[in-house]
C-alpha cells in the first residue's frame, strides 16, 4: 500500500542474504537426509519407519524455516529503523501478503510472520501496536 510496507519486504529479504540463512541451512538439511534415507533402508525391516522419518523431518524443516523467517524480521526492523521507515508497517505488509486475493485486513487471518513483527515491536521497540489496532473494525470499536 505504501513505500513502508515496500520497504518491510525489501529490508526482510536483505536481512535473510546478509544473515546467510539458506547457507546455514545446509547442514541441517545434509542431517535430515542421511534419517530419510536411513528410514527408507529401515522401512523394508520395519514397516512404516520411511514415513515416520519423512513426518519428522518435516516437521524439523518446519521449525527452522520458522526460525529462520522469525530473524529476517527481527534483522529487517532494525534496517527499517535506521532507514527511518515506519516500523508499524512491516507487520501490516507482510499481513496483506498472505491474502492470495487483496481483502481488508479484517476479512485476513493474522499470519505467523506478521504476529511475530507485532511482538517484537511490542518488546523490543516498544511500539504501541497491536494486530487489532491496525484493523478498521478495532479502530471504529474504539471511536467514541
Amino acid at each position: 500500500e505504501n513505500d513502508d510496507q515496500l520497504a518491510a519486504v525489501l529490508a526482510d529479504n536483505i536481512a535473510t542474504a546478509i544473515e546467510k540463512q539458506t547457507f546455514r541451512l545446509i547442514p541441517a538439511q545434509r542431517k535430515m537426509s542421511a534419517v530419510q534415507i536411513a528410514g527408507i533402508a529401515g522401512g523394508a525391516f520395519v514397516p512404516g519407519l520411511g514415513l515416520a522419518t519423512g513426518i519428522g523431518n518435516y516437521s524439523v524443516e518446519r521449525h527452522i524455516l520458522t526460525q529462520q523467517e522469525d530473524q529476517s524480521g527481527r534483522v529487517s526492523l532494525g534496517y527499517l529503523h535506521d532507514a527511518g521507515f515506519d516500523l508499524k508497517e512491516a507487520p501490516k505488509a507482510w499481513w496483506l501478503l498472505s491474502s492470495s486475493k487483496p481483502k481488508p485486513l479484517a476479512l485476513i487471518p493474522l499470519p505467523h510472520r506478521a504476529a511475530n513483527l507485532f511482538a517484537e515491536l511490542g518488546t523490543s521497540w516498544r511500539e504501541d501496536v497491536t494486530p487489532s489496532a491496525i484493523t478498521p473494525t478495532a479502530t471504529a470499536q474504539k471511536a467514541p
